[in-house]
């Protein structure tokens, strides 16, 4: 299939048949819309304001829990820490496997070594 090129005037007799063949009501479609300029009561302005600045006091109040369940449970793993010995009665330092091991056995209430029946 091979397209015909259209030599312009072809082009302009088409689009001057479509610009007499259009209707009064396609006519007004170009006409550029006037824009009435009217401000919005000063109450309404207040109220955008005021739900953004509630936006942005929920956002920090957020911020602020999360910060602070973050510094409690820093607190919390410091303390089980201060329970947990760094070296066993050799004096060999435990690793950081054996130390997460002996956390989680402190957290459950437990001794942080376990004892040979244990084992």
């Amino acid at each position: 299939k091979k397209r015909r090129r259209e030599s312009k005037e072809e082009k302009e007799l088409v689009s001057d048949s479509n610009v007499e063949e259009a209707s009064p009501e396609k006519d007004t479609k170009h006409k550029k819309k006037e824009k009435k300029s009217v401000d919005p009561p000063e109450n309404t302005r207040n109220d955008k304001k005021a739900s953004k600045e509630s936006g942005t006091d929920d956002r920090e109040r957020r911020r602020l829990e999360k910060k602070e369940e973050r510094l409690s449970r820093r607190r919390e793993k410091e303390e089980l820490l201060q329970k947990v010995p760094k070296v066993d009665e050799n004096g060999i330092a435990y690793t950081k496997l054996q130390i997460k091991r002996m956390l989680k056995r402190v957290k459950q209430g437990l001794d942080p070594v376990p004892t040979e029946d244990e084992e």
